[in-house]
């Protein structure tokens, strides 16, 4: 396979979206609130351009969700 392009058949340049996702599963509750705030923020990723604000802003509001839900808090407050 080309470097650029997803398969042989595909145009030249053509760059498939990647299908993996981060898996969610941890002994420890925090390693486990990490990976679900990842998991929604690269699920959740805008169409077309994205940027490492983006997804960092999207990690920190789903983590900061996940945090206070999981300690029985109001996210505002959090």
């Amino acid at each position: 396979m080309e470097e650029g392009t997803a398969s042989g058949s595909e145009a030249p340049g053509a760059v498939a979206a990647r299908s993996e996702l981060i898996s969610v599963g941890s002994g420890d509750e925090n390693v486990a609130k990490i990976q679900l705030a990842a998991r929604w923020a690269e699920q959740y990723t805008p169409v077309g351009d994205d940027s490492l604000d983006g997804v960092l802003q999207r990690f920190y509001r789903a983590y900061t969700y996940i945090d206070s839900v999981s300690k029985l808090v109001d996210p505002a407050t959090g």
